[in-house]
């Protein structure tokens, strides 16, 4: 009897010091193209533009806005009007932390800058694509916007404990995400919680025979 109650404390203890770790990949394909304003609630992220600019979603055929990753949608945002003095920047909260964050970067041709925060807004991780610009046009003899504007770059970020994302092109250009992946490693689950404590009462129901008179 007692072997098997502390049988029970032990596999609890395994369950709840090794959670699972949860795979998410955002491929923004299930929504509809279009305007989303200044915020956007998908599953268990929360994306928000800042300050003064709009999310989308925008397709494959979209101008401007880069390329898809998986066809056919991305997530792109835009500065306001006149477009020449565009802001822009994303913000992307999860609903738990999260690691192993990675996603494909498009529609830019200004060096852009990924910085991850921990829950108590504490940089943790940063990153900046750069867009090497020599000479007045491209190899291929189109301007550089439209040059990079067809190319996608894979951002990815390694640290744990990631609660939120920030995504800033050096002159507030407009750009794209698409296939945000990432890993939840979710909360000791409750048949855990309910393990461990049938195991401490088999404890104390043990104990209590071996000491009654």
């Amino acid at each position: 009897m007692k072997r098997t109650a502390w049988m029970f404390v032990y596999l609890a203890i395994l369950v709840i010091s090794s959670p699972n770790a949860l795979a998410n990949t955002k491929t923004f394909d299930d929504l509809a193209t279009g305007e989303y304003g200044q915020s956007l609630l998908y599953g268990d992220i929360a994306v928000k533009a800042i300050p003064t600019a709009h999310l989308m979603i925008t397709d494959f055929t979209s101008d401007g806005f880069g390329k898809a990753h998986s066809l056919p949608n991305k997530l792109s945002v835009r500065g306001g009007e006149p477009l020449t003095t565009e802001q822009t920047s994303m913000l992307i909260d999860f609903a738990n932390p999260v690691e192993g964050v990675n996603f494909w970067l498009t529609g830019t041709f200004h060096d852009t800058t990924v910085t991850a925060y921990n829950n108590f807004g504490t940089s943790i991780e940063s990153f900046t694509q750069t867009y090497p610009t020599s000479g007045s046009t491209a190899p291929d003899g189109r301007p550089w916007d439209f040059y990079y504007d067809d190319q996608l770059r894979f951002i990815e970020l390694s640290s744990s404990g990631i609660s939120q994302l920030f995504i800033q092109p050096s002159a507030h250009d407009g750009f794209s995400i698409d296939d945000l992946s990432y890993t939840v490693t979710p909360e000791p689950v409750s048949a855990a919680l309910f393990l461990l404590g049938g195991g401490t009462l088999l404890l104390r129901k043990r104990r209590f025979k071996h000491n009654r008179p």
